[in-house]
């Protein structure tokens, strides 16, 4: 009972003392464009104690088993003077046998095992900054952002959102240090708010279906679409009945591939497969590829924009 209740107070105690954790929300309106928030926790470590919990245990023990042997009976043969065969049933006696036979036999006893529990560490005060790139802001918006941070782990997410800004972490920059029983860290995220709009009605156009006459290639993207902030990839092939399609180009297109005409909704785009090196096949599948260019950020509020969208045709020239 003491040994079963030094166990049910270091589970008790790995539990209280696991890492603390602190959150901020800040509800960004684009009145300012920078935000601090000031989190503390503590941070825990792991160690390790010998107890000793129940078990059961086995030893071996003999005992001693006996039966009773059955009577064997045999008949003999033999010759006597006169030349005949003279036979009789010859017995053994019947006998007790008996040996030790070993028995395995439970009994309670007590193991020693390594439990693992948590002690204190050091406690974490974490100053995070939000800077925000407010040059694409026009609307008021809305977004509520939480910096969550666990003993000494910092977590940036959008909480809500308006929908009308792609919200993009385009960098992080974070300090540490620490000074004896405390680790002071210091966080900065550089945010940048785009207009979903933009992107998505740029890459998503609902327009008229791509065609392929005389090798020119045309299709339709979104008004704002442009080589800076937006890429277009192209993958050409020559489709096989019997086989695997063969793949004659793919690859990101440059500014000099492609040419614009700017309607009053749309980006009408016209790519000369000639002069891209590619013979254009009877029959040929063309992938296009249109991905807004994050610049090596990532988007926070991934469900309220597309980021990228692809489009299949098949021709018969």
């Amino acid at each position: 009972m003491k040994n079963l209740l030094i166990v049910c107070m270091l589970m008790l105690s790995s539990i209280a003392m696991a890492d603390t954790s602190d959150s901020k929300t800040y509800w960004f309106d684009g009145s300012s464009d920078s935000a601090f928030l000031k989190l503390d926790t503590e941070k825990t470590r792991t160690e390790y104690r010998t107890v000793q919990v129940p078990a059961t245990c086995y030893r071996t023990t003999y005992r001693r088993q006996c039966h009773q042997q059955p009577r064997q009976c045999r008949q003999v043969c033999r010759t006597n003077r006169q030349g005949q065969s003279v036979c009789r049933q010859q017995c053994s006696p019947v006998r007790q046998v008996c040996r030790n036979v070993p028995v395995r036999t439970p009994y309670r006893c007590y193991r020693s095992e390594q439990r693992a529990y948590q002690v204190h560490d050091y406690y974490v005060d974490t100053n995070a900054t939000l800077n925000f790139d407010m040059d694409q802001v026009s609307n008021t918006p809305a977004e509520e952002l939480k910096v969550k941070v666990t003993g000494d782990r910092v977590k940036l997410k959008v909480k809500n959102s308006s929908a009308n800004y792609a919200i993009l972490l385009t960098g992080t920059d974070r300090n540490t240090v620490r000074n004896g029983g405390v680790k002071n860290i210091d966080i900065r995220y550089n945010l940048k708010l785009v207009p979903t709009k933009i992107i998505n009605e740029t890459i998503d156009h609902k327009g008229p279906l791509a065609t392929l006459k005389n090798g020119i290639l045309t299709f339709e993207l979104g008004r704002d679409f442009n080589h800076r902030d937006f890429n277009q990839h192209l993958k050409v092939y020559r489709t096989r009945r019997l086989a695997t399609d063969k793949k004659l180009f793919d690859r990101n297109l440059t500014k000099n591939d492609m040419q614009f005409t700017r309607t009053r909704n749309a980006t009408q785009i016209s790519i000369n497969l000639g002069s891209l090196g590619i013979n254009v096949p009877k029959k040929v599948k063309v992938v296009l590829d249109t991905t807004y260019n994050l610049r090596g950020a990532s988007v926070l509020n991934t469900k309220d924009v597309k980021t990228k969208v692809s489009r299949i045709y098949k021709f018969k020239q």
